[in-house]
């Protein structure tokens, strides 16, 4: 796996993840996560190789993973019309936030604005 030279070294010893991430503008961006402990490292560039590690990983089904795995979990996705957040914060598990952050303004039109009420 390449270095990211773009990203400052977590310290704990994992080695970096890329992800998509689906901003309220419906922009995508490559997100690099420490893999140990979660730890947001910044963004990647959208050329290879980083392309195809997001790519690798991304669910093709990831909109209605994310709402059969929220109901799983007893966890409530809440939205503006534009983006989708998982409530309460923190009881959503890594791969819900992965996913919910992979589609989020996909998620978003299509649960419409709940007022910040659960869907």
């Amino acid at each position: 796996m390449p270095a990211p030279c773009w990203a400052g070294p977590c310290g704990c010893g994992g080695q970096v993840v890329y992800h998509w991430q689906q901003f309220r503008d419906a922009r995508r961006m490559i997100r690099a996560t420490c893999e140990r402990c979660g730890r947001f490292c910044g963004y990647a560039p959208q050329r290879s190789p980083y392309v195809a590690l997001a790519d690798k990983v991304a669910s093709p089904t990831a909109t209605i993973d994310a709402l059969l795995l929220a109901e799983d979990e007893h966890v409530e996705l809440r939205s503006d019309g534009h983006a989708v957040w998982c409530w309460p914060w923190g009881k959503a598990s890594e791969r819900l936030e992965q996913l919910v952050r992979e589609k989020a303004h996909l998620l978003a039109g299509l649960i419409g604005d709940t007022g910040g009420q659960p869907v």
